[in-house]
């Protein structure tokens, strides 16, 4: 049988690897602090009930809750992204964002699936929210933005479940 000794102290590959390896990384590096910043400054602009809608830095409004769901009832993960792409069913969501001063924005969207498909909601889109200052009840918010969004109670109920708890 025979041994082979590695020397660990020398670099492994030619000296041109090794400098596409160490560019490969720098590019890298460079990329993922590019993304960092972008995601710092990305900015969305959400629709409020009868007032008009806000933008806010996405970095400033961390999301503290939220729930989000569709209408599809079969149980085919298949026929369910085939539906879903055909828009067959009905997509909801729920958000929570808090600011560091204690304000809050909830706001919810139902996109309703095509009306030739008979769907519940008949094709047509509700978005909603508000904008609560410091304080104010968030969960009376979710169930007001919830209904008029026209979200399912199980929607509203579980995002109301994953706000943060209370401290007694």
């Amino acid at each position: 049988m025979i041994e082979a000794k590695v020397d660990t102290n020398l670099p492994t590959g030619s000296g041109i690897n090794l400098r596409r390896t160490a560019a490969r990384r720098y590019e890298s590096r460079k990329q993922e602090a590019h993304m960092a910043t972008q995601t710092q400054n990305k900015r969305r602009t959400i629709t409020l009930t009868s007032r008009a809608p806000v933008t806010i830095r996405e970095s400033d409004w961390p999301v503290i809750a939220r729930a989000a769901g569709d209408s599809f009832d079969g149980a085919d993960l298949a026929r369910h992204r085939q539906a879903v792409m055909q828009g067959d069913v009905d997509i909801y969501s729920l958000h929570v964002r808090q600011h560091a001063d204690g304000r809050t924005l909830v706001y919810g969207v139902l996109d309703a699936a095509i009306p030739a498909w008979g769907a519940p909601a008949g094709g047509e889109t509700h978005r909603g929210g508000v904008l609560l200052p410091a304080g104010a009840n968030i969960a009376q918010a979710i169930r007001q933005v919830g209904e008029e969004c026209k979200l399912p109670d199980s929607i509203i109920r579980e995002c109301v479940a994953n706000l943060p708890a209370e401290e007694l």
